[in-house]
């Protein structure tokens, strides 16, 4: 099963799962930002329960992060719902401004973790 702490540097501030193919790494190694996501293969880190389990953290900062399961895919379910099916939190420090899992935003930020619609904490 694949486990949040399961990832690897493929450089500074990019981390891509330990499993992933070549080309996700190939596309690390090019990306010329500290930012990455393969959210678009979120589907093939499913765990025995159809759970997704993800981890949120804020390099170079004293913030803690966020982890926590939940079986809703914020990339292919975009229908902004305020609930996040099958959310467990396992470590989450942060609950305030309204903190439930990952969901599709669809306005200022792609993905937050808010679940009221009126704001976009945890983007």
């Amino acid at each position: 099963d694949f486990r949040p702490d399961d990832l690897a540097h493929s450089r500074q501030g990019c981390r891509v799962p330990l499993g992933a193919d070549a080309g996700a790494l190939a596309a690390a190694a090019r990306d010329v930002t500290a930012n990455y996501a393969i959210l678009d293969q979120l589907e093939g880190f499913r765990d025995n329960e159809g759970k997704l389990e993800l981890k949120l953290a804020w390099p170079d900062t004293n913030n803690k992060p966020q982890h926590w399961k939940q079986r809703t895919n914020p990339y292919i379910e975009r229908a902004k719902t305020n609930t996040v099916d099958g959310y467990e939190a396992i470590n989450c420090p942060h609950t305030a401004n309204k903190w439930g899992g990952l969901q599709f935003n669809n306005g200022p930020a792609l993905l937050t973790g808010s679940m009221d619609p009126s704001l976009w904490f945890y983007a």
